[in-house]
């Protein structure tokens, strides 16, 4: 198993090693896994929350700049970007409080592979669904709320740890 004061080292008989940084050192029970995952919790809620506002803000600032149909686009790119990484957290966190690190590897994985997969099946549905379409707008608001997370980080930088 990973994690824990023995990063990279399997050891098959001995007892489950705490599996991420915030229980490192930690007793391996059930209040130092809640406690872990409200820290989690915490740290998602304020990335979710930075893209979304992110989102928002481009929206506003092609509004004002272009038009409403720039401004609809920006905001639906915003929520191509927060929809599926809101879908990715869900999967990270029916994971952790088991403390299994191969299911919340494995958990991770899916989550990051169907985050993937519903991006680009709500940008082929923007793209083949809604008219008119700011194509600028869309990645605009898109990408500025993918920046939502370095935002958040940038803002409290112990929220990861």
């Amino acid at each position: 198993m990973l994690g824990g004061p023995h990063f990279g080292v399997v050891r098959p008989h001995s007892p489950p090693y705490n599996t991420g940084r915030f229980l490192a050192g930690a007793p391996h029970n059930r209040v130092s896994i809640l406690l872990g995952k409200a820290r989690i919790v915490n740290a998602i809620r304020q990335i979710l929350a930075a893209q979304f506002v992110l989102g928002i803000v481009a929206g506003i600032a092609a509004w004002l700049l272009f038009d409403a149909v720039a401004a609809y686009s920006a905001w639906l790119g915003g929520a191509i970007c927060v929809i599926p990484n809101i879908y990715l957290a869900a999967r990270m966190l029916a994971a952790t409080p088991s403390g299994d690190a191969g299911r919340m590897w494995r958990s991770t994985w899916f989550g990051e592979i169907g985050k993937l997969i519903l991006t680009a099946a709500l940008f082929a549905l923007a793209f083949g669904l809604v008219e008119p379409l700011s194509a600028g707008g869309l990645f605009a608001g898109f990408i500025a709320a993918q920046n939502g997370t370095w935002m958040a980080i940038m803002r409290s930088p112990d929220a990861l740890n």
